[in-house]
């Protein structure tokens, strides 16, 4: 399998979901994200934003992902999957790991989401709420997300959760690297726990306490009489970057697909 920097924006894109770039808390169902050109930001929750005669939608409860646990990511190349992987360790629990030295001979970096659970609202009810009710405000931030042909807006229906991540590198020969559990058990410190993942994949695995969100769906909102919502196919263009937050609703006066 080829090695190709944009696994980071899409390794999840074939099972329906888009990916946050660094895996953190604090993406929840019903955020809305606004894109103006290039830039995805978090603009809030949807009921901070929205009035509407139904009541805000319920999360359902979290579910097991059976059909994700376990899935393994594409090979990334080591400069990507390290940014990926101190990213999540961070969220995670861990305060600045530095793991360089463990991948110096490593030119692809494999990860495993273990555990995960999705947690989601109805579409249908998001789709109801929206249908009777409206903007709630004006404003600058309302005038550039809702009034801007050019701009484009989402609502999270659901997202992918896991306490832990194991990692699997390769050498330039695909070769299994060792990942030197005890040492680094020392630089990740004591807010995780650092084991083995297997010993037939050579891994190590990372976990932690609180889950991090590092998969997400959302659907498309425009206005063309009515508020409606439409499907967004999952792709890198709606990937979290590093500092970004999530997207949420679609411009007034225009459906997109």
């Amino acid at each position: 399998m080829g090695i190709c920097t944009d696994n980071a924006l899409t390794y999840l894109n074939e099972i329906g979901y888009n990916v946050v770039r660094v895996p953190r808390r604090g993406i929840n169902p019903l955020d809305v994200l606004g894109r103006d050109g290039k830039s995805l930001e978090r603009l809030g929750k949807l009921s901070q934003i929205w009035r509407s005669s139904e009541a805000v939608p319920e999360e359902r409860p979290p579910e097991f992902a059976s059909a994700v646990t376990g899935q393994k990511t594409n090979e990334m190349s080591t400069s990507v999957g390290l940014k990926l992987l101190y990213g999540i360790l961070g969220s995670l629990g861990s305060a600045a790991p530095k793991l360089d030295f463990v991948f110096a001979d490593a030119e692809s970096i494999q990860f495993t989401f273990g555990d995960v659970t999705y947690r989601g609202v109805d579409p249908f009810a998001v789709g109801s709420y929206l249908g009777h009710g409206d903007l709630s405000g004006d404003g600058p931030i309302f005038e550039r997300y809702f009034e801007n042909d050019e701009a484009q807006t989402y609502v999270i229906t659901e997202v992918l959760e896991s306490t832990s991540i194991s990692v699997e590198a390769k050498d330039k020969k695909s070769g299994r690297i060792d990942m030197q559990i005890p040492v680094i058990k020392q630089a990740i410190g004591a807010n995780l726990s650092v084991s083995s993942a297997s010993e037939s994949s050579g891994g190590v695995t990372f976990s932690g306490t609180v889950p991090v969100v590092f998969g997400f769906k959302v659907f498309n909102i425009a206005f063309d009489g009515k508020w409606r919502m439409s499907g967004a196919a999952p792709g890198p263009g709606l990937a979290f970057g590093a500092g970004a937050q999530p997207v949420l609703i679609s411009n007034p006066g225009m459906l997109n697909a």
